[in-house]
Order: C-alpha cells, then structure tokens, then sequence
C-alpha cells in the first residue's frame, strides 16, 4: 500500500472514530474490505501515533478517549534560528 492509500485508509478510519460509528472489529473488516488483523494493525498505527483510540463495547465500537484531530503535515522547520 502507497502512503496516500494509507493516509486515506487512516482518514476514514478516523472519521468514522469521531462519529463512534466504527462497528464491530468484524464489521469494520468488512466495511474496508480487509481482514481483522488489518483493522487491528491500523487502530495500532493509529495509538503508535499518539491517538488514545478504545473500544466501547457498550456503543460496539471503537472511540477517543478524548476530542482532537489527526494531521498529516509537513512543517517547515527555520535552520536558522539559533538556540
């Protein structure tokens, strides 16, 4: 997978986060078509990336424990700036 087919992949898995409307692992699987090891791997990735990802399995499905946002960015950095 390329990196913007996992930043995509990423994105709508967050999406779908925000809104507590994930489902199941199984359901997630079938929503992406891919495996539950792969939804494990990505919600993984996701906590790897500072992301404090849960599953609630009262709602049956996977939530933040609190609010924020997920960006890609690429920031320039001055070189020049003495410390």
């Amino acid at each position: 997978m390329n990196v913007l087919d996992f930043k995509e992949r990423i994105e709508r898995l967050d999406h779908l986060i925000k809104q507590k409307a994930t489902g199941s692992p199984e359901e997630l699987a079938k929503r992406f078509n891919c495996t539950e090891r792969t939804i494990y791997r990505m919600i993984s990735q996701l906590k790897e990336m500072g992301c404090p990802v849960y599953y609630d399995k009262t709602r049956q499905s996977y939530c933040y424990e609190k609010e924020g946002c997920l960006k890609f960015v690429f920031e320039k950095v001055d070189l020049n700036v003495k410390k």
